[in-house]
């Protein structure tokens, strides 16, 4: 999706988590859009071992190693 941007055809609205080497001609821009991700597990599963693990895993996840400078229009 960002190479096409870079090539000039078109624009794209793309997750922080897609950013993770946008090519230096790319211009991002933060936007007011904000997403919630929830966790999905069958009913009564919660307690299973890799239900857990998965939920303390994602729960404990630093989000701001996630997050990459924004390079501004200039």
């Amino acid at each position: 999706m960002l190479a096409l941007v870079a090539a000039g055809q078109g624009v794209a609205l793309v997750p922080e988590l897609g950013l993770t080497d946008p090519p230096p001609s790319v211009v991002l821009t933060r936007t007011p859009l904000h997403r919630r991700t929830k966790i999905a597990f069958r009913g009564g599963a919660a307690e299973h071992p890799a239900v857990a693990a998965i939920t303390v895993a994602l729960r404990s996840a630093e989000p701001a190693a996630l997050t990459l400078p924004i390079r501004q229009p200039t």
